[in-house]
């Protein structure tokens, strides 16, 4: 294993996994009390040195108790909020300036001052028709931080380089606990969108200020807690700690996992190191890198899951040889938790894990020719076929978690399943088919109907165990999407009409896929591209689940598939686990075999040479982090 390592920026990974104030009662935030302010950043400067600062400054009237440019400020109506951002604009840049501990690595500005050099989102709105913009920012540099762009052009202020966001507001605002509603959907804006473009950031605070008051947000892979106010006037030590603390120039207290450290050359990220352990549990650093053309690659995958959560690391562990299946090269338990950065509410822990994982291709969806596609499938089926045999559910089959080989893949691993942090085992064929199966499209209608009792047999209530053959179901209907949304490489001609009723994870989407199930199924509209082998292999295997389907109800709700041999009162479907697969991948080598046969012009895009070439992906561009309904939030580097 050689030592460099490529980045893949997370995408919207954070916002399904902190507290959504847009989905959550804002009455039910957690609060920080005034004494829980004053305890934060008491390092960054004495009471002494406040004081001295306070008393020599002419920001500051000792007397009178108050900020003087913020106190001047006369808001009469929204227009006067500009004047009101320019007094703490000077307040807060005297504060920086004196202190020092930020030198230029820190540094606020405003809006309206580099409104024309910036990369915000100019018209992303939120719930009250609100632009997304901060009213100020603390502007950064460092190992963690690299200029914003946008339009192809390298810009002066994003939320690349941003270390904290700053709302101005009225006083009145404070008054109004709608107010806090607002406030804390701007901060989540921008809270996601930090953890975004800064993908080794643990833990975001912002503020939001008023010509009196001050209000912290905390935002980390658990959610949300926002402060009681403080008046800045009568609180001047805890404002400006506060400050200090948010503009801080330690990228451990702002909030960064400093294991990922970055070289930044002329503004920008080209390349970096990533601290973990090998797999004797030995510290080892990597290189990173934004373009890697050699060595071999790994995926670093960093998880956020909550102390009862799967431990992904422990099924990888058992799948270890598997062909078909993601392997683990190493992995780091409890990192750390996000109590350690919380104030009072650390009943909502997370714990963050790292995995080490091989370097496959794209999803499938990215697939470059019929065959390609077709085989990925095959493997990928096959791959949990053996997982199976280890008495493992996956429980999360979709199109985003099967992963095209490598080019020079060898027999077996052309697909790959990856993923496991809904697993489970099922020694016992007890297995759920719980709520955490996502997206909807894919999971299996009785898992969808739940333990609705006039949905099911009125001889057999209880809903079946979740067993191999709802996996099999699973890989199905992602078959089925693939072969009618698909008309060839990157032409997706969006979701076909008897699934778009699936994306609601409800009854009534379980029953309509009872109900397709048992209809004969139409393979007029499936593309071209994949031949007649296409449309019979859609045909084979629905018939296959249109008799699974009919007897799916009277098995017994314990009905163990994970022990071999026949299964009386189960008709054909009782026969092993293991042949069920056997049957399903033969589909595959059916169609495979025939698509081999048929016209290679059908099955390839334009200029490609060989029908099973697999093109080298352009990791720059590809992102690849997720976070799924249970906000378990996960960011993948790739490592070489």
């Amino acid at each position: 294993m050689s030592d460099s390592e490529s980045n893949r920026s997370s995408d919207s990974q954070h916002s399904s996994a902190c507290y959504s104030s847009k989905t959550a009662d804002w009455e039910d935030l957690p609060r920080l009390d005034a004494a829980y302010l004053s305890s934060l950043y008491l390092e960054t400067a004495s009471d002494k040195a406040i004081d001295t600062f306070l008393k020599k400054s002419k920001l500051y009237d000792f007397k009178k108790k108050h900020w003087t440019p913020v106190h001047k400020v006369r808001i009469r109506d929204w227009r006067d909020e500009d004047k009101l951002e320019q007094a703490f604009i000077k307040v807060i840049a005297g504060v920086l300036r004196h202190f020092g501990n930020a030198g230029r690595s820190r540094k606020v500005e405003g809006y309206y001052e580099s409104r024309n050099d910036c990369a915000w989102p100019r018209k992303v709105r939120t719930f009250y028709d609100r632009t997304s913009r901060p009213s100020l920012a603390i502007k950064a540099t460092g190992p963690s931080f690299e200029l914003p762009e946008k339009n192809g052009a390298t810009r002066r202020l994003g939320f690349t380089n941003v270390a904290s966001c700053i709302d101005v507001t009225h006083d009145e605002n404070y008054l109004e606990d709608r107010e806090l509603y607002i406030m804390s959907e701007h901060s989540e804006v921008y809270a996601r969108e930090m953890f975004v473009q800064q993908p080794n950031r643990r833990f975001i605070r912002d503020i939001d200020l008023s010509r009196t008051r001050l209000r912290l947000f905390h935002w980390d892979r658990t959610g949300i807690e926002s402060s009681d106010t403080i008046n800045i006037h009568e609180n001047p030590h805890i404002f400006i700690r506060i400050i200090l603390g948010i503009s801080s120039p330690d990228e451990e207290e702002l909030g960064f996992d400093t294991s990922i450290q970055w070289t930044v050359d002329n503004g920008r990220k080209t390349k970096g190191t990533l601290a973990t352990v090998n797999a004797q549990g030995q510290k080892v650093i990597y290189d990173l890198v934004r373009d890697p053309n050699t060595g071999q690659l790994f995926v670093v995958k960093d998880t956020w899951r909550l102390p009862s959560d799967n431990k992904e690391y422990e099924y990888l562990e058992k799948v270890k040889g598997l062909a078909g299946v993601a392997q683990m090269v190493s992995f780091e338990a409890n990192r750390c938790e996000t109590k350690q950065f919380r104030g009072l509410d650390l009943t909502r822990n997370r714990i963050q894990d790292r995995i080490v994982l091989q370097m496959y291709g794209k999803t499938l969806d990215n697939f470059e020719s019929a065959m390609q596609a077709l085989c990925a499938l095959r493997h990928a089926i096959d791959g949990h076929r053996g997982v199976c045999k280890k008495e493992m559910l996956h429980r999360d089959i979709s199109m985003n978690n099967i992963l095209l080989g490598n080019s020079d893949a060898a027999e077996g691993n052309r697909g790959i399943l990856i993923d496991f942090d809904s697993a489970a085992h099922g020694a016992d064929g007890t297995v759920e088919a719980e709520e955490s199966m996502r997206p909807a499209l894919y999971r299996p209608a009785t898992g969808l109907i739940g333990r609705r009792r006039e949905c099911l047999s009125m001889d057999n209530p209880a809903v079946p165990a979740h067993d191999p053959l709802d996996e099999l179901e699973s890989f199905y209907y992602v078959t089925y999407h693939l072969l009618h949304s698909w008309e060839g490489p990157g032409k997706c001609t969006g979701l076909p009409a008897v699934m778009k009723g699936w994306c609601n994870a409800g009854v009534g989407a379980g029953l309509d896929k009872l109900e397709f199930l048992v209809k004969p199924v139409k393979v007029d509209r499936i593309p071209p591209s994949w031949g007649q082998a296409g449309k019979e292999l859609i045909a084979a295997y629905h018939q296959f689940f249109a008799t699974a389907i009919r007897q799916k109800n009277s098995r017994p709700s314990h009905f163990s598939w994970f022990k071999e041999g026949p299964k009386e009162g189960f008709g054909d479907l009782g026969k092993s686990m293991d042949e069920n697969y056997g049957y399903v991948v033969g589909l595959f080598d059916t169609a495979i075999a025939r698509l081999e046969a048929e016209s290679p012009e059908t099955l390839s895009p334009p200029g490609e040479g060989s029908i099973n070439r697999i093109p080298k992906r352009n990791l720059e561009n590809d992102d690849s982090s997720d976070s799924d309904s249970e906000g378990r939030s996960t960011k993948r580097i790739c490592v070489s």
